[in-house]
């Protein structure tokens, strides 16, 4: 029979298992480190393990049009900091990334 989880406790743990994966972790190496630290089977590990890699999926599913307004606002932002700041190279590559940005969109 399964490890039963709490769903508060494992949506926690999915959600540790998806910053893993944002910081570089393996997937064995998040089954590895969720074993050890939360004393969880391998089977219960990797299926909390395709749960982040879903939930990470599901953050990025966003249409080009929307995705391309983010980029370019942040690159904005970006831009009049540096430019603040007196750091004109990182200024003119923010312009550069949001012309080819915008080159691609169109």
């Amino acid at each position: 029979m399964g490890q039963i989880v709490p769903a508060d406790l494992r949506d926690d743990h999915i959600n540790a298992m998806a910053e893993w994966i944002c910081h570089g972790f393996s997937g064995r190496a998040c089954v590895k480190r969720a074993c050890e630290e939360w004393g969880y089977s391998q089977t219960l590990a990797g299926s909390m393990l395709q749960a982040a890699r879903l939930q990470i999926c599901n953050d990025w599913d966003i249409p080009r049009p929307t995705y391309a307004a983010i980029q370019l606002a942040q690159l904005e932002t970006l831009q009049m900091q540096a430019r603040r700041d007196g750091n004109l190279m990182v200024a003119l590559g923010c312009i550069d990334k949001a012309s080819g940005i915008a080159r691609t969109k169109a």
